[in-house]
């Protein structure tokens, strides 16, 4: 079934619900060219980035959960990103799972603004969408898991309103 019809802030509302998910961040705010990557984490000429980045203008809506006994962060990933992709108008734009993804300690700090999501770079997983028809402003998606131990793992959400 295609779910292009609801509103993608709807996406990771299922989370709250969980038994296995405890919010500890929630950001609601304007942002000016946010950085969404598009590649790897890897240091260039001493600085640490994704190889490729999308800087986007618009409203950030972004979740951060705990996950606790009972789940893993990688499965609720998984969960979240099948979500994503039971939409007809989801595009992926890049994912990748553990080193494939680089410096995890720099997608915590550097591209979420989140030291907890420090976790080892195997348990780590991120993807990215772009939802909405070809050509619109519309939205961009993005779910990152990450677990230092067992009981340390999290999940973060981040969706982009994108300005016209």
């Amino acid at each position: 079934m295609a779910h292009s019809q609801e509103d993608p802030l709807t996406l990771f509302e299922w989370i709250d619900t969980s038994p296995y998910a405890e919010r500890v961040n929630q950001v609601d705010e304007p942002v000016r060219a946010h950085l969404i990557g598009l590649g790897r984490i890897k240091k260039v000429r001493g600085d640490w980035s994704p190889e490729k980045v999308e800087r986007v203008n618009g409203r950030l809506v972004s979740s951060t959960w705990r996950i606790t006994d009972g789940e893993s962060s990688a499965d609720m990933f998984d969960e979240a990103v099948a979500g994503i992709e039971a939409r007809d108008d989801a595009r992926a734009l890049f994912a990748c799972s553990g080193r494939a993804c680089g410096a995890s300690v720099q997608w915590a700090n550097m591209v979420f603004g989140q030291r907890i999501l420090y976790g080892t770079e195997a348990s780590q997983h991120y993807s990215v969408y772009a939802l909405g028809a070809e050509g619109e402003s519309g939205y961009r998606v993005a779910v990152y898991a990450a677990a230092r131990t067992s009981k340390r793992q999290y999940l973060h959400t981040e969706i982009v309103i994108l300005e016209p």
